[in-house]
């Protein structure tokens, strides 16, 4: 049986990249870092049309890079723009004025009160959590042994049982007056489910709304929509979009569009206890949006596989602003918003960009060399085969050397795909390893090599530059 708390889990995988941005090489060498800004042309006007009408629709390769063997075969997704940007960007903060905004969407105009403690339940609703303990629901060790489950829950009962001693007999709620107000709120509402939502913003204006009866979604195991959603949502991936943009629209992020969809185990009737495997497991669409920047849309990279701990930056990471929203045929049932927002600066309106036969070379010099690969550094891989299955040229902000706060917004083609790495014989996750010794290590949104449209550069998305 797959176990919730399993599923449930975020995939915290860590990259430990050490290549940076660099000029690309003519021979198989790794350079030392230098300072990208210099690198950049800032034409005031070029006409991009022509390089963008010959970028294919559909590309297909296949070719070995040393011990790397790669396939291609991808869409090619580029902006409908005849002039590619440039911009300067810098943080900034949300106001209390969109805060509102946000919590009176979120809450539907509903009284929003504080998540309840244990001495606010009512009797019926800690009668129902004890009989919802003893049933054993989702649990492995009421399946494999009931008699070791009852013992185990001894302890929770007793003192469920003790404040049912002194409970009240209608429940308490402390409504949160000027919620707009409060740096960081943690907050339920009563929208028609059986549980009520929860909100939270935290003091760097994330956000996270649920709206779910049982389960909370598995941001970490995204499947493509052609996996097919198993029963956990009926509607169309069309209708869900409209579900899904029409909240963003509400709570007033204009320039922000849908870069990627997927699907996320999500199980609102509590089924998925039963389920023998990942596969089967419910879901529903999730869809992820990006800013818009000077008519150029922010690529959406799974954000799991950076490192945030990298000492010799040149200054803080800032991920891309990315606005997560689960759709099932109830309607919106979660919303994260991740980073700050920011103010922008046009530094050119039409950058001078390679063309993308230039750049498909330098994909096919740098996939072995700075490849993100998560094993990077496991003595153990002898060899990888990689499938590319989409290539995107989007923004991307950059790290400005020598300029805390401040990043540049730039044109970079990245390649999403398949990685599968191959271990000597006896080594690695042996538990991990198919019959021939490979391992595979990438899934939805998982860029293994971002490129910079305007030198041809590579850039380590896990340094920013």
């Amino acid at each position: 049986m797959v176990s919730k708390k399993c599923y449930l889990a975020f995939l915290l995988v860590i990259l430990l990249v050490l290549a940076g941005c660099k000029p690309t090489p003519k021979v198989a060498t790794v350079t030392q870092k230098k300072d990208l800004t210099k690198n950049i042309t800032q034409d005031d006007r070029v006409n991009s049309s022509a390089l963008l009408a010959a970028v294919p629709k559909q590309y297909t390769s296949s070719f070995q890079a040393r011990t790397t063997s790669v396939s291609i075969d991808a869409n090619v997704v580029i902006p409908q723009l005849s002039y590619i940007p440039m911009a300067e960007l810098a943080q900034t903060s949300i106001t209390e004025s969109e805060k509102a905004k946000w919590l009176q969407v979120l809450s539907q105009g509903k009284t929003l009160y504080y998540p309840r403690a244990e001495q606010d339940w009512s009797k019926s609703e800690i009668e129902q959590k004890i009989v919802q303990l003893k049933s054993g629901a989702n649990s492995d060790l009421y399946l494999a042994d009931p008699n070791a489950y009852a013992q185990s829950i001894k302890g929770q009962v007793k003192h469920l049982e003790q404040l049912y001693q002194t409970a009240p007999t209608a429940g308490r709620r402390r409504v949160i007056k000027d919620a707009a107000q409060v740096s960081s709120l943690e907050a339920n509402v009563d929208l028609g489910k059986k549980q009520p939502a929860y909100i939270r913003m935290d003091g760097t204006d994330n956000i996270f709304y649920i709206n779910s009866d049982n389960g909370t979604g598995a941001f970490g195991m995204i499947s493509p929509v052609s996996a097919g959603t198993q029963g956990g949502t009926t509607i169309s991936e069309s209708a869900a979009q409209k579900k899904a943009e029409n909240l963003v629209s509400k709570m007033g992020f204009t320039d922000f569009a849908v870069n990627g969809v997927g699907l996320i185990p999500f199980d609102e009737k509590g089924t998925d206890a039963n389920i023998p495997t990942y596969e089967k497991l419910p879901k529903c669409y999730m869809f992820f949006f990006t800013r818009t920047i000077d008519g150029l849309q922010e690529t959406y990279v799974d954000p799991t596989y950076t490192n945030m701990f990298i000492a010799d930056n040149y200054a803080d990471l800032w991920q891309p602003e990315t606005i997560g929203v689960a759709v099932n045929d109830s309607g919106v049932v979660l919303l994260q918003y991740d980073n700050q927002p920011a103010k922008s600066k046009t530094v050119s309106k039409g950058v001078t960009i390679k063309p993308f036969t230039e750049i498909m070379n330098i994909f096919k010099q740098q996939i072995d060399l700075q490849g993100a690969w998560q094993d990077k550094e496991d003595p153990s891989v002898v060899s990888r085969s990689v499938t590319i299955r989409k290539i995107e040229l989007g923004g991307m902000r950059i790290i400005s050397k020598g300029k805390q706060g401040e990043y540049l917004y730039i044109p970079v083609w990245s390649f999403f795909g398949d990685v599968t790495s191959y271990h000597a014989k006896g080594q690695g996750d042996l538990g991990q390893q198919d019959a021939k010794g490979g391992t595979t290590s990438r899934e939805l949104f998982q860029c293994v090599l971002t490129i910079n449209a305007l030198d041809g550069s590579v850039i380590d998305r896990a340094r920013g530059y």
